[in-house]
């Protein structure tokens, strides 16, 4: 029986073992976290784990390496900056590997990628990267639409996506939000943004965005027939190179955005504007209120913490902003809940988001979906239109997991199956976004009733 190596225990990793398991492979999950991992294991007798801790520091890793050298294939649901190693081992050992993180973590110039794609053909394995939901299931959607366009003589001239995972109800809770992948990471990232491009060209140019300015840009979407939005640019994750691989090296606008309900923008650059993106380790904060960080953040030790943050921000006590930080409890006489990592002010907030916004589990009647909107200018021979693609998958009440989960973990399963199954014969490094990849994924994904809705328009 071959063996699949998963690395990590996450949120999104159990439907993958499910679909994995079904069609007779053994998985051996990795993990530093054993409880959430035997959780996975203890569900279906062809899964074993173990334990593994990975120091990213640290070049060597005697067990990590045992373990690739006996699977047949590694899945890596490790974050982005862990993958080189991953990655090394598996040229190590001729293992294919499957990973979920961006392109940006593996290399940064096209010539890196030419090396990293040459070491994996002369070892005869297939390294495919942004093998997830987004990356992932929706770049194989762009990537069909462009490809339909390049086959009937066009060019892309314009390319914008927005992409957002989302509970079905706008009015969970006053942020509109809630956890349904990697809760920690996710919102780590949101308060924590890095200086860099985003994944943005704009009239041919990629801008440079500080990352305290980034929810600044923050833009008003309407996805037809489903709702009103807002869309703002991604972190850095590979503007510099999405356009070369789908392609359109000519393109004029490039835009990749996160959706959230109309709101979270202002909210998010307001807990920026008032310093919780510093990630500084600071042990004192493990004494203090939440009210005591508000009034030092507000260069304060007493007085009204609501007035304070109002004045800080330039904003009314009435304002909106004052109520959601209110109800997330900023602004209570109560120790703050100890940060999982180091105590930073980053830390502290966004394990206050998680506590406060909540984390999908099976059964919730709250369920998420996925909203997934192109919208193109294409421009042909003797004429332009405008490609409209909207794919919006939704979880049930009482699915055992998230929609997010399962196109997550789905996409590197069925990827991962037919490298097994010898019916994906690849070698080097790959994206999702070939014709070898998309057709079989989204052929498969349409069968079960997930499938993107197109509209072409006069432009």
């Amino acid at each position: 029986m071959k063996n699949i190596l998963l690395l990590g225990s996450g949120v999104s990793v159990a439907p993958l073992c499910d679909y994995l398991n079904e069609r007779g492979y053994h998985i051996t999950v990795a993990s530093r976290n054993k409880m959430t991992a035997e959780e996975i294991v203890n569900q279906h007798s062809s899964r074993s784990f173990s334990p593994i801790e990975i120091d990213r520091s640290n070049p060597e890793n005697q067990a990590l390496d045992q373990l690739i050298k006996e699977s047949s294939i590694v899945i890596s649901f490790l974050p982005g900056p862990y993958q080189p190693l991953v990655t090394k081992y598996c040229l190590e050992h001729s293992v294919s590997l499957i990973m979920t993180c961006h392109i940006g973590y593996l290399f940064k110039t096209q010539q890196e990628f030419e090396q990293l794609d040459q070491q994996a053909k002369e070892k005869g394995i297939a390294i495919v990267t942004e093998a997830g939901t987004d990356p992932g299931y929706g770049s194989m959607i762009g990537k069909k639409l462009i490809d339909d366009v390049h086959a009937k003589g066009g060019e892309i001239i314009d390319l914008w996506y927005h992409v957002g995972v989302l509970p079905c109800n706008p009015n969970i809770n006053p942020f509109g939000y809630k956890c349904f992948w990697a809760p920690k990471k996710s919102l780590f990232a949101s308060v924590k943004i890095k200086d860099g491009s985003g994944d943005w060209i704009k009239d041919s140019q990629i801008p440079l965005i500080p990352g305290d300015k980034v929810y600044l840009e923050t833009r008003t979407v309407e996805v037809p027939n489903i709702g009103t939005f807002e869309s703002r640019p991604n972190s850095d994750s590979g503007a510099y190179l999405y356009p070369k691989v789908y392609g359109i090296d000519n393109v004029r606008n490039f835009y990749h955005g996160t959706l959230r309900y109309p709101g979270w923008g202002e909210t998010l650059q307001g807990l920026i504007d008032l310093g919780f993106s510093d990630t500084q380790y600071r042990p004192e904060l493990l004494q203090k209120t939440y009210q005591e960080i508000v009034l030092e953040l507000c260069g304060s030790t007493n007085g009204d913490a609501k007035a304070l943050v109002a004045q800080k921000l330039g904003i009314a006590v009435s304002h909106d902003l004052i109520m959601r930080y209110q109800w997330l409890g900023l602004f209570d006489d109560k120790p703050i809940i100890p940060p999982k990592d180091s105590p930073s002010y980053c830390d502290v907030i966004s394990d206050l988001l998680v506590q406060k916004l909540g984390v999908y589990q099976p059964g919730d009647t709250e369920v998420d979906q996925i909203i997934m909107y192109y919208d193109m200018l294409v421009q042909y021979p003797d004429k332009k239109e405008r490609i409209i693609s909207i794919t919006n998958p939704s979880a049930k009440q009482g699915d055992h997991y998230s929609i997010c989960s399962q196109l997550t973990s789905k996409t590197a399963a069925m990827i991962a199956r037919r490298l097994l199954e010898g019916s994906l014969n690849l070698t080097g490094l790959k994206y999702p976004s070939i014709p070898e990849i998309y057709e079989p994924v989204l052929q498969e994904y349409a069968e079960e009733g997930i499938r993107s809705k197109e509209t072409v328009l006069a432009a």
